[in-house]
């Protein structure tokens, strides 16, 4: 079996797989303009990374689509990369997502094993490029690419890509029964972007290179998707992906009204700030199938959060806890304990207020806090510029470290390193300095 597109969300380590939404995306895109494509995640399959190379080169492409997903784990791909170069495949190699966008220079100039990389929004760039090297037109002529050429790196114009995402076809579910079986749900995206400022998130920085920074089907459109996965797909429980479901309050009750109308009968989960948490918006949210919330509150001391552009405050982020757990919905809340600027009286705040968290939550409602022990300069982020213009930024964006300024927090942040709870996912610091190890939360 012949194909002329492999996209390849590469083998990660630690993590089991997931539904890549995006590549099925962009796998959507080429189907329609009459590309064939083969969509694979050798994890999430359970396809040995060796078989998996082995089977590419079966399958002969002129070109491979390999997602950089995460900074982190940006050798990862890396290796993967490497090893289809290893096994004989020569054919042209692109990467894409969200760090490549911003760390283009760095990745061509490193690793000579990939050809291209795709800028911004992948769909219609990627369609492009794919398309003038089957039809042998002058590739390195694709709007939105980053390539090298004659030992220089050279970056195209980027331009606007998708302004309406109702036009953009549903994404090819190519992974979704691995998904199903593995994981129990599906993956869906009503909006692309965040209104938000925060200095550390690098979402706003990438789809703003296409354009808008913030951009969202309608009601309609995302409830016609999740009627097809009911109905083709036996889907029972979705997972939404935007940055911020409740970028829009009408919208959100406009979905959850369309859902209870349908009788649908689905369950979910969403990701939000503590600001748009409202009381008879989340009732409405509820009945309609949200079981689970993602709250970012990132800190509970003001400070720290007026550092971070948060925009929000500590009451918001209480209040937001009371609603939900009122309402008795599962919370998972996001959390950054140290930024280079932390100091002891803002630790001693984000604890105080961890406790009173836990005191609001019923049993068994607050599903954990997904802590961020340090403030990560990601490329493309305001904090990341902020550290390399303060020179306080170290070593290289594929292996960046800063110090924190006050030597006493510097001391509680290193001891943390040592210490990892895994039924709270919270890296202990605490352990020496109180005993507060997987008893954090609870009260003195």
């Amino acid at each position: 079996m012949h194909y002329d597109v492999v996209l390849v969300n590469p083998p990660l380590r630690g993590i089991t797989g997931y539904e890549h939404i995006g590549l099925e995306y962009i796998a959507s895109f080429l189907r329609k303009n009459g590309i064939s494509v083969k969509v694979i995640d050798p994890r999430l399959q359970k396809i040995p990374p060796a078989k998996a190379v082995s089977d590419i080169l079966d399958w002969n492409p002129k070109i491979v689509g390999v997602s950089i997903p995460f900074q982190d784990y940006v050798f990862d791909s890396i290796r993967f990369i490497t090893q289809m170069r290893k096994f004989g495949i020569k054919c042209h190699i692109s990467v894409g997502g969200i760090f490549p966008s911003f760390a283009y220079r760095e990745l061509l100039e490193t690793f000579p094993q990939i050809n291209s990389v795709v800028l911004g929004e992948g769909e219609k760039t990627f369609t492009q490029l794919a398309q003038n090297i089957l039809q042998q037109r002058d590739w390195h002529q694709t709007p939105c690419i980053a390539y090298s050429s004659d030992g220089e790196t050279k970056s195209n114009e980027i331009k606007p890509t998708l302004t309406d995402l109702d036009l953009v076809p549903f994404p090819s579910r190519d992974l979704l029964p691995f998904a199903l079986k593995t994981l129990g749900y599906a993956a869906i995206v009503s909006s692309r972007g965040c209104f938000g400022r925060c200095n550390f998130c690098s979402v706003v920085p990438f789809f703003s290179l296409s354009g808008n920074k913030l951009k969202m089907r309608s009601a309609e459109n995302v409830v016609e998707e999740i009627t097809y996965l009911v109905k083709e797909h036996g889907v029972q429980f979705l997972a939404f992906n935007d940055a911020n479901f409740l970028c829009s309050r009408e919208r959100a009750e406009e979905i959850a009204r369309l859902l209870i109308r349908k009788n649908l009968k689905i369950r979910y989960s969403i990701e939000c700030r503590a600001d748009s948490v409202e009381r008879g918006l989340f009732k409405l949210l509820k009945e309609s199938g949200l079981r689970k919330v993602f709250l970012g509150v990132e800190s509970g001391s003001q400070s720290m959060l007026d550092r971070l552009k948060k925009d929000t405050t500590v009451e918001d982020n209480l209040r937001a806890v009371d609603i939900l757990s009122e309402l008795n919905i599962y919370t998972r809340l996001g959390f950054i304990m140290f930024d280079d600027r932390t100091s002891i009286e803002e630790v001693e705040e984000s604890l105080a207020f961890l406790r009173k968290v836990k005191r609001k939550m019923p049993k068994g409602k607050l599903k954990g806090v997904s802590i961020t022990a340090r403030l990560l300069p990601l490329a493309g982020t305001e904090f990341e510029q902020y550290l390399k213009v303060s020179k306080k930024y170290l070593g290289s964006t594929f292996n960046y470290d800063y110090k924190i300024d006050d030597p006493a927090v510097r001391f509680l942040y290193r001891v943390n390193r040592f210490f990892y709870v895994s039924s709270t996912g919270f890296l202990s610091f605490l352990h020496l300095a109180n005993r507060w190890e997987n008893r954090w939360l609870k009260e003195d």
